[in-house]
Formats: C-alpha cells, structure tokens, sequence
C-alpha cells in the first residue's frame, strides 16, 4: 500500500507537506498503469486530516475491509524541503525492508 496525505497545516502551500508525494503517487499510478499488470494489487491510499490526528489514516485502518490485504506500507510524507528522499521511520520487524533500503542508503533514525 502506498499513502500520503493532501491536507497541510495552517498557513502552509502543502507543496512539501504533502502536496509532493500525492503528486508522486499520481504519476507513479500512470506509469504503473502504462506497463504490464502487477504480480500483487496496490492500494494506493491518499487521505486527509492528517495534520490534526492521522483522521483518514485511522479511519482506514478502524473501517476499510481491504486492510486485512496489506502487507506493506510506505507512507510518503514530508521531512523538509529539499535533499533527496530519505527513510526517517519504519516499525518494528521491518528488517527486510531495512536490508532493501542499505543497498542505497539515505536515512535517518531516531529512539522512540
């Protein structure tokens, strides 16, 4: 599954946060869509209320059936304004995705 987020905070344009990544996975949509089909469905999820509590994050997750069928996530979200894209977060048991990611690293990490 892929997500991001159309809503921003207050007095912001929402190019970074995170006008950006819905627009990247818009096109990622038609390039997908222009090549042979996928071995696996994607679901592409974009929400909103996400600057005041992740709402249509939660939502999905408290409601949609279609969750039972996701078996990764990669939420696009903002993290500055400029650099190349970077992992700041993952959870736990991620270690497959972290072995995929060092193969060209570009993270940062943080202790919960």
């Amino acid at each position: 599954m892929l997500v991001a987020h159309y809503d921003t905070v207050s007095r912001s344009p929402g190019a970074a946060d995170d006008g950006a990544a819905v627009a990247a996975l818009l096109e990622t949509l038609r390039a997908l869509n222009a090549g042979p089909p996928l071995r696996n469905d994607l679901i592409v999820l974009i929400t909103d209320g996400e600057e005041p509590g992740m709402l249509g994050a939660r939502a999905f997750v408290a409601e949609h059936p279609w969750l039972r069928d996701v078996g990764v996530v990669c939420n696009f979200e903002a993290r500055g304004t400029r650099g190349p894209s970077i992992m700041f977060e993952t959870s736990s048991d991620n270690g497959r995705l972290i072995r995929e990611f060092a193969r060209q690293p570009r993270t940062s990490s943080r202790t919960p």
